[in-house]
């Protein structure tokens, strides 16, 4: 858990027992990215319980893709460090701006990024592809996983439904992300499919309008 590890390094810090100044900015790096993880956790949970109250909102703006993908990219750097993974990113020239709710979006990504990272055994790579097609932005998160059985496909949206499956039980989670992720593309009046064979990985695409009349807060 990310409260095991802060406090673990947070101790080896303050004993001074490590004196090299590499590797307290490594332990130093290991808190903060922590810290992002322990936040992203209380984040769903803390969201999750505004849907389930019907109060949860977003505001819109105009949105660049890019730099929703590039932030997500960023936060996630230290969970693919720590875990020996490879994170690629794919983006067409010339994607537009949209109206979004920029910061629901990252969250959408951080969710499905850290999936497609948590459920790759050996094969640790991850590739995130944005496209244009027509009047939608096509945000594709693939993975090269464990997959997921064809009967599980129709419930993995549904609120805490974990695959049952013992390598899916022990990567651990509430089951929350990804009720979380449909509830975001769905107030951007997107779309979110997945196509996923067992032992050969995982596609999740989402779908975002690029013109949508929002209001600047919605429930």
């Amino acid at each position: 858990m990310p409260l095991t590890s802060i406090r673990m390094f947070a101790e080896m810090l303050r004993s001074r027992a490590v004196k090299s100044p590499r590797q307290q900015r490594e332990y130093l790096e290991i808190i903060e990215g922590e810290s992002e993880r322990l936040s992203r956790l209380i984040g769903n949970i803390l969201d999750f319980a505004k849907i389930e109250r019907g109060v949860k909102e977003y505001s819109f703006a105009s949105v660049r893709i890019e730099t929703v993908v590039k932030r997500s990219a960023q936060a996630m750097r230290y969970q693919f460090l720590n875990h020996g993974g490879k994170l690629r990113i794919r983006m067409q020239r010339g994607i537009p701006s949209i109206e979004a709710d920029g910061d629901a979006l990252e969250e959408a990504l951080l969710n499905l990024l850290s999936n497609a990272l948590k459920y790759s055994t050996t094969r640790k790579s991850v590739e995130l592809h944005v496209s244009q097609l027509k009047r939608k932005i096509l945000l594709v998160i693939s993975d090269k996983g464990i997959g997921i059985p064809q009967h599980d496909l129709p419930h993995i949206f549904e609120r805490f439904y974990r695959v049952p499956d013992e390598r899916a039980r022990q990567v651990g989670g509430a089951g929350l992300g990804l009720a979380i992720v449909k509830h975001i593309v769905d107030a951007h009046h997107g779309s979110i499919s997945v196509k996923s064979k067992v032992g050969q990985g995982t596609v999740f695409t989402l779908a975002l309008p690029i013109s949508q009349e929002h209001p600047r807060k919605q429930a």
